[in-house]
């Protein structure tokens, strides 16, 4: 006790206090008090089986008081005080300074009815600091297990936690949040290092709770095995909940963690009202929920909005069960606006819907550079499902994303990849593959009233199966809105129709710039419906369906009819369309009406089956079945990419097509002037049939002063169009620009390297390439150190395989300098639409560098393969192994190569744990 002026100075080392207590006047300091402003050190001691009536069962420290605790243990003590701001079995700061350092608090307890913080109550103005410390065994009635921290808006606590351990800690029922950690109050609270495993909660928070209006930053921390067990939809939080305040998680490891209520909710995270919640990185792996959230559970509000950024996050193998079992990973109630950017969506699980990630009706969930890959939804209904991702109405946005392998396996599951039921879902630049229904819509389904828009977005290998099987790659229910524009939608598969695309009886689909290939129905010849089902790039049911400028190609409806559409009802207007080489017919009508406009449809055994209205505008067909105004052959090339952002069938020198078409049809809304690739019509006398006009320079980005790249395969090559279609990564420190310091027309790309990273590229990807072709690829570049750059050209998904380009150390200058390189495909077979193009600048650059690159070309070369030209063969040094010459594998860190390359933004590798590493040399 130090008087007012005076301040005491004490320290006690090795000394037991055992089974010391304190009376009710107040009652606390069951073995040690501290009044005034005394400084204590107590170290090497044991502090076991003491007891306060009300504050501090081991050691109590006043608001103009430091107490140190130093390698010591703190055991079995009670603090017994009733109310809400009592308590701190072992320790109990009353606002002075408190330091924790090497120290055991175990088993320690606040027993009051409302007792808080078991192990340690920190009040309002309270500075603590605990580290290398061990909390464990420690429980309370109310809150905070472990630990219980106290702020005011005057008087915030400060508390801050260093490779602390909590371990089996709890709290009871009144109300029973925060098994090891609880704030109240306005108080800012850092964890960092540590683990917390195996702490319960009654209601909320099984390890660590945050208040409205508190501070929680928990960084490299393993969370699991906690347990939070309220039974209400806005309670559970396994790991971690946060009551409004603003929560952050970095680079944390939460696994194994559950909310076991009735209807709990976020087993691993629940954020409610008005929180903040961002995470950065770290894994999310293993944890359930009954209600929905297996791994984190996002509850906004009309009065108070939930704002989530989650970052690089990797979240796994989490569930929610069946109560009613939504969003196997993320969940959203009510109104919250949720970024996930980057990470993975990996094998996580629903009862009913979302096996991945689920939106609210009023939320607002943008998905950007994420790889969700093998997730489950197994809602039985026709409007449950979405294996990937499900949309309740609400806005979701989808863009650099890639949706493979997931699965809606209930019996009348929807939606394999995708379920929007009802809202706004837009996708652009992603991939859709490989995943399943057993009712529709293997990739993609649409439900009821919603509006979906596909741009750019590949649709590749979904099946749904037979209950009944419609809509291979996606499918509408109802009254929904689909586009579909400069997209690929090739080798999907439905049980009975609509191999690829599939509309209702009350749906509109529009299909732009879209190249549709080998999509297939595959009706039993024992099915006695077969006859009357098919479509096997496109079904309409009875809507109004508009096909213009795309391409349909190679498919196939078996045992059925209309290989490339089959309309048995409703609208479909074809308006420059290419239908070629597709079996079982080309284009077969039932009841409906199809109008065919300034069309090819060519070499499908039968062309047209029923009625086609081809009066009025030129179309040509190869035996007379559809009307046209041609009869003949078109001359149609193979498959290829011939510019703009999807595969077209050109037509060759004398083909009949050319100026065969109706200029003021090319010109009309659904044509727009241009072709599938963006070229100007007409380019002669008259615009061409179909969806590729001849001699017409695609659009491949740049402006009107870059238009004479007639073949690029690249989009915005010359940067005109600022950064579209190509992307930046350092995980170093640098930044991507547009510089208007060009080579070539008015921008050029510009990379300034603040300090070196080992994986810093820019790059394109989803190039489409053939099997056998030799490319020329050109650049112009230049660095202002002089340092060089890697050029490589491969498959953008693991495992990586050398597409013919794998070239390392382009020597650059200080200036502008034009480099070519002729290469042949390699390890191509057929056509190929996922390689990337890289410009690497690790391991070269240096702090201070300076890159630019402009007018970028990859063009189809004709004759065979070419030797490095001069120019290059002296500037380059190509690949002997799958390392740098010189460097080894330590020089690369393999969790950022493996799970967040490309900025976080993680593509399928992710899933299957390759390390990005230069190609070998094949």
């Amino acid at each position: 006790n130090a008087g007012a002026d005076a301040v005491a100075y004490v320290t006690i080392d090795g000394v037991t206090f055992d089974g010391n207590s304190t009376g009710a006047a107040p009652g606390n300091g069951g073995a040690l008090h501290i009044t005034g402003p005394g400084e204590v050190k107590v170290k090497n001691a044991t502090v076991t089986n003491n007891s306060a009536s009300a504050e501090g069962g081991g050691l109590w420290n006043s608001v103009a008081g430091t107490l140190w605790v130093i390698d010591s243990e703190l055991t079995n003590n009670v603090a017994s005080g009733a109310e809400a701001d009592q308590g701190g079995g072992a320790l109990f700061n009353d606002g002075g300074m408190m330091h924790v350092v090497n120290t055991t608090v175990t088993n320690n307890s606040a027993d009051g009815a409302a007792g808080s913080g078991g192990g340690l109550l920190a009040t309002v103005g309270s500075m603590v600091w605990v580290n290398n410390s061990e909390f464990s065994g420690n429980s309370s009635n109310r809150a905070g297990g472990a630990i219980e921290v106290r702020g005011e808006a005057d008087t915030m606590a400060t508390v801050k936690l260093e490779f602390v351990d909590f371990m089996n800690n709890s709290t009871g029922d009144a109300p029973g949040n925060g098994g090891a950690i609880h704030i109240t109050g306005q108080a800012d609270v850092m964890v960092n290092g540590g683990m917390a495993m195996a702490n319960s909660a009654a209601a909320e928070g099984g390890a660590f709770w945050n208040s409205a209006v508190g501070m929680l930053t928990v960084k490299n921390v393993k969370l699991e095995e906690n347990v939070a067990s309220g039974n209400d939809p806005d309670q559970g939080g396994g790991a971690l909940f946060t009551d409004g305040g603003m929560m952050t998680v970095h680079n944390a490891y939460i696994a194994g963690n559950m909310a076991d209520g009735a209807a709990g909710s976020g087993g691993g995270i629940l954020a409610v009202p008005g929180s903040e919640l961002e995470i950065m990185g770290g894994t999310i792996i293993s944890n359930t929920a009954n209600r929905a959230g297996g791994a984190i559970e996002i509850k906004g509000s009309e009065e108070a909005h939930v704002t989530a950024t989650i970052n690089g996050v990797r979240m796994m193998q989490n569930m929610a069960g069946a109560a009613p079992g939504n969003g196997g990973a993320l969940h959203i109630t009510g109104q919250a606006d949720v970024m996930v950017n980057g990470g993975v969506v990996m094998g996580n699980m629903a009862a009913a819907e979302g096996g991945g990630l689920w939106n609210s009706a009023v939320g607002m969930l943008a998905v950007d550079g994420v790889a969700v890959i093998g997730n489950t939804a197994s809602g039985n209904d026709a409007d449950q499902g979405g294996g990937g991702l499900f949309n309740d109405g609400g806005t979701m946005t989808i863009s650099n994303t890639i949706v493979r392998g997931n699965v809606a396996d209930g019996t009348s599951g929807s939606g394999g990849g995708i379920l929007n039921n009802m809202g706004m879902l837009t996708v652009m630049e992603s991939t859709i593959a490989g995943n399943s229904s057993n009712r529709a819509g293997g990739g993609i389904e649409d439900n009821a009233g919603s509006t979906v828009r596909l741009h750019n977005v590949r649709l590749l290998k979904n099946s749904t199966g037979s209950a009944p099987g419609n809509g291979g790659g996606l499918h509408i229910t109802g009254a929904g809105t689909v586009e579909v524009v400069n997209s690929t939608v090739a080798e999907n598969s439905a049980a009975a129709e609509g191999g690829g695309l599939w509309n209702s009886g009350v749906g509109t689909l529009l299909v732009s710039a879209t190249t549709l290939n080998k999509n297939m129905t595959t009706a039993s010849s024992a099915d006695t419906d077969a006859a009357a089902q098919g479509g096997g790039a496109l079904f309409n049911d009875g809507g109004d369906l508009t096909v213009a400028n795309s391409t349909l190609t190679g498919n196939m409806a078996s045992n059925g009819t209309g290989g490339g559409l089959l309309n048995v009802a409703g609208t479909s207007t074809v308006v420059n369309v290419t239908i070629a080489a597709n079996m079982d017919n080309g284009i077969v009508n039932t009841t409906g009406t199809v109008a065919l406009a300034n069309s090819i449809v060519a070499n499908n055994g039968t062309d047209c089956v029923g009625p086609v209205n081809a009066a009025g505008t030129p179309n040509l067909d190869t035996d007379g079945s559809c009307g046209s105004t041609i009869t003949a052959d078109p001359m149609l090339d193979m498959l290829a990419n011939n510019g703009g952002q999807t595969a077209t069938l050109a037509l060759l020198d004398g083909s009949p097509a050319i100026d065969a078409g109706d200029n003021a049809t090319c010109a009309a809304a659904s044509v727009n002037g241009v072709d599938q690739r963006g070229a100007i019509r007409p380019a002669g006398a008259a615009c061409d049939l179909g969806a590729y006009e001849a001699d017409a320079a695609p659009n491949n980005g740049g402006g009107d002063d870059c238009a004479d790249v007639p073949k690029n395969v690249l989009r915005n090559g010359s940067f005109e169009e600022n950064m579209s279609g190509w992307r930046f990564f350092t995980n170093g420190n640098g930044g991507f620009s547009i510089s208007d310091m060009a080579a070539d027309c008015d921008n050029a790309a510009q990379v300034d390297i603040v300090a070196t990273g080992n994986n810093t590229q820019l790059y394109q990807r989803n190039i489409t390439l053939m099997e056998n072709t030799t490319y020329r690829l050109t650049f112009v570049a230049s660095s202002t150190s002089g340092n060089d750059v890697g050029v490589y050209l491969h498959n953008h998904q693991a495992p990586y395989e050398n597409y013919g380009l794998a070239l390392n150390q382009v020597n650059l200058e200080d200036g502008w300098q034009r480099y070519t390189v002729e290469f042949s495909t390699k390890n191509i077979s057929g056509m190929v639409d996922n390689a990337r193009l890289r410009f690497w600048m690790a391991p070269f650059a240096a702090a201070g560098d300076r890159y630019r690159i402009d007018d970028v070309r990859l063009e189809v070369v004709d004759g065979s393969e070419s030797e490095l030209p001069d120019v290059m063969a002296q500037s380059v040094e190509v690949m002997e192994s799958g390392l740098l010459l010189g460097m080894d594998a330590a020089a690369f860190d393999p969790m950022i190569l493996t799970m967040i390359d490309d900025g976080n933004h993680v593509d399928e590798e992710a899933a299957t744990l390759e390390t990005f590493l230069p190609l070998v040399q094949r």
